[in-house]
């Protein structure tokens, strides 16, 4: 299963338990389910290495990074702060929390299956994030 460790906060002043809006770490394990109607000649749905080449240059954008949404009122503070230090930070379009990571990390490799001409072959069933033992968002496509 896929690692990566990484810094967020969430700007949602309405969150339920706000402790999240505090700048904070998480460890995050991401799995993938791949289906499709057939095997190749080495009865292979997908190359598990190829899995691996397609999938880690997305994963290492986040990895031990501070994760923050360009959204936040407080981004440019905080982009400032960690370029100032020489950390690295990765900018998304939506709030990093374990659904919006998901979500994102679906759709990023359901684009390189079908950039790489194997989407008639195969498509992601589901794909999980789990930060903590008690924590996990599924995501598997929009009305699927």
């Amino acid at each position: 299963m896929p690692t990566s460790r990484g810094g967020s906060e969430f700007y949602t002043p309405d969150l339920i338990a706000n402790k999240c809006a505090n700048l904070h770490g998480h460890t995050i394990f991401v799995s993938v389910t791949l289906v499709g109607d057939s095997l190749d000649e080495q009865y292979f749905l997908l190359d598990t290495d190829l899995l691996e080449q397609a999938f880690r240059p997305i994963l290492d954008e986040f990895d031990f990074a501070f994760v923050v949404d360009r959204h936040d009122p407080l981004y440019e503070d905080i982009a400032a702060v960690v370029r100032k230090g020489g950390l690295k930070l990765c900018t998304v379009d939506f709030s990093p929390t374990f659904e919006g990571l998901v979500r994102h990390f679906y759709d990023r490799l359901q684009a390189v299956i079908a950039e790489k001409g194997l989407a008639d072959q195969l498509r992601i069933k589901e794909m999980k994030v789990l930060g903590e033992l008690t924590v996990e968002a599924t995501y598997s496509g929009e009305g699927e």
